[in-house]
Order: C-alpha cells, then structure tokens, then sequence
C-alpha cells in the first residue's frame, strides 16, 4: 500500500483509519469519497456512539433474561423513560452537560453498572454479551458527561 500512488478504499476502512488516529493507511494528502451522501452513517459508526431510550429498553431486557437483579433492570427502564422526555425538546448539537439530560446521565451509568455487576455470569456467552452491551452503554454516558472539545453530541429524533 505504502507504494501506491492511488489507493482505493471504502467508507467503513477510511474511519477506521481515522478512529486509529491515522494508523491503517499509510500517509495520503487527498481523500476523494465517493458516494459520500453515505460517509456521515460510516463515520457515526467507527466514530461515535448512540445512546437512545429504546436501545436501554432492549439492554435492560437482556440483562433481565441473564439475571441482573429487578430493581436494577426497573431502574434502567424508568432511566430510559426520562432520557426519552430529555431529548423531546432537543434537536441538533446539543451541551449535555446542562440541563435534564446532564441530571440524568449521572444516575443512568451508575443503574447501568449496578445491574451489570448483578449479572449471573453462569448463563455464559450471553451473559458475556450483555455485559460488554452494558460496559459500552456505560462508556457512552460517561463520554456523554464530559465530552471532549473534539466531540460532537448530536440530538435527531
């Protein structure tokens, strides 16, 4: 590759590369992305990270069926509920460090770690599972409570 004077490569290797701080492909000075009306859905997912009310109904659910204790799942339902009222109001780039959503998120990763340690780690691989779910959950709203200047928090919905 290093000895190419045209490298082609698709959306989804170019972010990787740029999540790698650069370290995939070799040193470039141009970047032509072609269909880049899909690069914004590519970079979101080597990038980024969504957090959303449905996606800790499905987490909750899972950590239900591997053992999490009731009150912790309950509590990650009820959490999911009042991020879904936080962002109604929200659109566009967004401070999470203000505001409901900045109250929330506090209260949110410690429920999720609660029933996280609550999991029966004899259900195996699906226990496995729904623990990395629910450390990457984790990982998002402490992101979440303090982004970097480099990040973005963006509200669609």
């Amino acid at each position: 590759m290093a000895d190419v004077d045209v490298l082609v490569v698709n959306h989804a290797l170019y972010c990787a590369h740029l999540a790698a701080d650069g370290h995939i492909l070799p040193e470039h000075d141009v970047v032509i992305f072609d269909e880049a009306h899909a690069l914004d859905r590519a970079a979101t997912g080597a990038l980024g990270f969504d957090l959303s009310a449905g996606g800790l109904h499905q987490l909750a659910a899972r950590l239900r069926r591997v053992g999490a204790p009731a009150a912790a799942v309950d509590a990650i339902n009820a959490a999911a509920e009042r991020l879904d009222d936080a962002l109604d109001d929200l659109e566009g780039r967004i401070d999470p460090t203000a505001g409901r959503l900045a109250d929330l998120l506090p209260t949110l990763a410690e429920q999720l770690t609660t029933a996280m340690r609550g999991v029966d780690r004899e259900r195996g691989s699906t226990a496995a599972q729904a623990t990395r779910l629910a450390g990457a959950r984790i990982e998002a709203v402490r992101r979440l409570q303090a982004p970097a200047a480099s990040e973005v928090v963006w509200v669609e919905g």
